[in-house]
């Protein structure tokens, strides 16, 4: 009869050492996921803070190519004004008609922020606008230089040439539309429209910054909040190894 009973024990003590061990398997199993799903977070909002990263620097750069590419043709016009080398003039329209960086810099901004951040695309279009509108007043200017130089315009490009003049100019001596020129070129109102570009390239640069601000603010709390979890998770972890080791001790030693 005791031997029976001592085999019953031994039984019921197994017992509850499985369902101990099943029981934490299955809390053990639970936590791993979170921390698995917690380190799947952490990783996605590493990613995206250097996609912001990333989209900053690459709108940074397309928005000085856009500054580069205009500033580089008022360096043409100007230095044509002065010096009156059609080298310059060549140099002009290979940027409008072939190197296009402020063209190509609106084209990849378009791709890269169409439909995501339309206050700093409208920006960066306003001001490329800004820009050709400014190519009228260089037009103008490189059409009254070359016309002290070639009166009868007959080695002038065709952009140059089919430019139209008022009667009042076209009556200028050499000189004077020689100085006519420098004198537009270096005027305020020229000097307004390059500040009225430079504070539209502010506006998306700005906006940039502001936008990436933001969402890495939200992202590094994301990620806070995430490596808190995790900590809170290894805790229980080893909280449930400590209890599964008393427990399977005080089962297996202490007798029932």
């Amino acid at each position: 009869m005791r031997e029976q009973t001592t085999e019953e024990k031994n039984t019921l003590r197994g017992l509850r050492i499985q369902t101990l061990s099943l029981w934490m398997v299955a809390a053990t199993l639970v936590v791993s996921v979170l921390i698995g799903d917690g380190i799947i977070h952490v990783m996605r909002d590493h990613k995206r803070l250097a996609e912001m990263t990333k989209e900053y620097i690459f709108v940074q750069k397309e928005a000085e190519n856009l500054e580069i590419g205009s500033d580089y043709l008022t360096d043409q016009v100007r230095l044509y004004a002065v010096t009156k080398d059609p080298d310059y003039i060549e140099g002009y329209f290979t940027e409008v008609e072939e190197t296009k960086r402020r063209d190509k810099a609106l084209e990849s901004l378009e791709e890269h922020l169409d439909g995501k951040h339309e206050e700093v695309l409208e920006a960066s279009r306003e001001a490329l606008k800004l820009s050709n509108e400014l190519m009228e007043m260089e037009i103008h200017a490189m059409k009254l230089v070359a016309l002290s130089v070639d009166e009868d315009g007959s080695m002038l490009l065709p952009e140059i040439r089919d430019y139209p003049l008022p009667e009042d100019e076209m009556s200028l001596s050499d000189e004077e539309k020689s100085e006519a020129a420098v004198k537009l070129v270096f005027s305020e109102g020229y000097q307004d429209m390059k500040r009225q570009i430079e504070e539209k390239l502010s506006i998306v640069t700005e906006g940039v910054i502001s936008i990436c601000e933001k969402e890495q603010a939200e992202s590094e709390n994301e990620m806070r909040n995430a490596l808190i979890r995790q900590s809170i998770y290894t805790v229980l972890i080893v909280i449930l190894v400590i209890f599964s080791y008393i427990m399977i001790a005080i089962l297996i030693l202490r007798p029932i």
